[in-house]
C-alpha cells in the first residue's frame, strides 16, 4: 500500500511555487515530505552536504495541479532519505528528481508517475559517485 494514503503528518519544506536551497544543513522530518502540493515550479535544492530525512513518504508533485516541481540533490555528502516510498509525480506531471556530483538518495520503493493524471516525470542520476538506492 502506498504510504501517501496512510500519512498523517505532512511537511512542506518549500512553499508552493518557491525555491529553497538547503546548504550544509540537516533537517529531520517526522512524517511525509511534499515538494509541490498544489502549485507548479516548487524547487528544493540540497547542496554542500545538506541532508534531509523523512520518516514516511516523500512526494514531488502531489496533486494534478502540481507540475514542473523538482528536487536537486548535489555534491558529496548531500543526502535525501525517505523512510518509505519516493514518488516523482503522484498526480502531477513534468516533475523531476536530479541526483548529481556524488550526492545520494535513499528510499524504500520508488514511483515515476503514480496516478493516471501524471506523465512525463523523470529521475536523473549523473556524475561520479551519485547514487539512488532502495530497499526493494
Amino acid at each position: 500500500m502506498l504510504g501517501i494514503w496512510s500519512a498523517r503528518l505532512q511537511a512542506q519544506l518549500v512553499p508552493d511555487g518557491a525555491t529553497k536551497t538547503l546548504d550544509a544543513t540537516h533537517t529531520n522530518i517526522s512524517g511525509s515530505l511534499i515538494i509541490g502540493s498544489n502549485l507548479s515550479f516548487t524547487t528544493l535544492i540540497l547542496t554542500n552536504g545538506a541532508q534531509v530525512t523523512s520518516s514516511n513518504l516523500a512526494t514531488i508533485g502531489l496533486n494534478s495541479s502540481s507540475k514542473s516541481n523538482g528536487v536537486m540533490v548535489t555534491g558529496p555528502g548531500s543526502f535525501w532519505a525517505s523512510g518509505s516510498e519516493l514518488v516523482v509525480g503522484s498526480s502531477g506531471s513534468f516533475n523531476q528528481l536530479v541526483i548529481s556530483n556524488g550526492a545520494a538518495v535513499q528510499s524504500g520503493s520508488a514511483y515515476l508517475g503514480f496516478n493516471p493524471s501524471s506523465s512525463n516525470n523523470a529521475a536523473v542520476v549523473t556524475g561520479i559517485g551519485s547514487l539512488w538506492s532502495g530497499a526493494y
